[in-house]
């Protein structure tokens, strides 16, 4: 099983009704399920969404969860599916460093230095719940990829220089914060 994970928040600028969309139009014979860690005010929208698809009994949301609690839902998890529209996408990094595989909104703007398409993940247009869709259904088609993009995300994350990172935040508010 392929275990498709999202992490935000259950508002509507979040995006994650796109998500269970996308799930929903994976075909009945994949062994997939989705994972909305989570809460917020669209969440019941999203569970009647969930109810009224085909693939409900393999939708689960978690509702709130503590901090401490998060790397181990990650940890459980294949691939973290990231529809949202930011500047960076915290959870990418977190998904990253957990070694997961990622499927990515080309609106965060932050995923050309976290998700190499087709090396640890892959990049769909924003709202486009058919691409999103495809992706998902390639991954859970083919495990072994899953698992090859896990591994890469996993180097990506060894690979990170933090100190470097930390320096230019750093500076960054050094020469804009003022």
């Amino acid at each position: 099983e392929v275990l498709f994970v999202t992490a935000s928040k259950h508002r509507r600028d979040r995006y994650v009704s796109d998500v269970v969309d996308a799930f929903s139009r994976l075909p009945g014979d994949l062994d997939a399920s989705l994972v909305l860690l989570g809460d917020g005010p669209v969440r019941s929208e999203l569970e009647s969404r969930a109810a009224n698809s085909p693939r409900d009994d393999y939708i689960h949301f978690t509702g709130m969860i503590e901090q401490s609690e998060y790397p181990s839902y990650l940890a459980a998890s294949d691939v973290l599916v990231h529809p949202s529209s930011e500047t960076w996408g915290c959870a990418i990094n977190e998904a990253i460093s957990s070694g997961l595989a990622v499927l990515s909104s080309n609106e965060v703007l932050g995923w050309p230095d976290m998700v190499t398409p087709g090396v640890n993940g892959f990049v769909y247009p924003f709202r486009d719940t058919q691409a999103l869709s495809e992706q998902m259904e390639r991954l859970a088609r083919n495990p072994s990829e899953t698992r090859h993009m896990k591994k890469e995300s996993r180097r990506i994350a060894e690979t990170l220089d933090f100190e470097l990172c930390g320096e230019n935040i750093r500076k960054a508010v050094e020469q804009y914060g003022r």
